[in-house]
């Protein structure tokens, strides 16, 4: 039963109860894994119960690994006690090709850039830098908001207003 269920069944029988936290590999987290005094044990009003709860899996810390060459992203992975899963590349105006630009753990659908904390053994994938920019589609803006667009944090690039003679209008 969970904790919460388990804790206040002991406080309606006049007990006190202290929880402690201990990680499972095979018990989720919330579940009571024991107590001491063990059940049936007959004891005070007022005695204190120790009450051991499933953390869940151990987990271990998956360290930042934006702009680290995908093999040493991979090699971390592995340190940490992970499994490497897959890797996809996308865009990114500030990190080289082949660079990490972030990882995907398990209960996330976005990369995550900083120190991570994973459930021991589970699955990381790599998002990794294919070194290229998307351009996107200024054309019918005035120049200073193209300008201004392309020279923003989203794409870092210098731009150069230079007036052209060809157009008719």
């Amino acid at each position: 039963q969970t904790y919460k269920v388990g804790s206040q069944k002991l406080l309606d029988a006049h007990l006190k109860v202290t929880q402690v936290d201990q990680p499972s590999d095979s018990v989720p987290a919330d579940p009571i894994i024991a107590t001491d005094p063990v059940a049936g044990t007959r004891v005070n009003p007022g005695y204190n119960v120790q009450v051991t709860v499933s953390s869940g899996p151990v987990q271990v810390t998956l360290s930042g690994q934006i702009y680290q060459p995908e093999d040493a992203a991979k090699a971390a992975i592995a340190a940490a006690g992970l499994i490497y899963g897959s890797t996809t590349t996308d865009y990114s105006p500030s990190v080289p090709a082949g660079e990490v630009i972030g990882v995907v753990v398990p209960g996330s659908t976005t990369a995550n850039g900083g120190n991570v904390q994973v459930p021991k053994g589970a699955t990381v994938d790599l998002v990794v830098s294919n070194g290229l920019v998307q351009m996107p589609d200024v054309r019918g803006q005035a120049a200073v908001a193209a300008r201004d667009l392309l020279s923003g944090a989203s794409y870092g690039r210098t731009v150069k207003l230079t007036p052209s003679t060809r157009c008719s209008g």
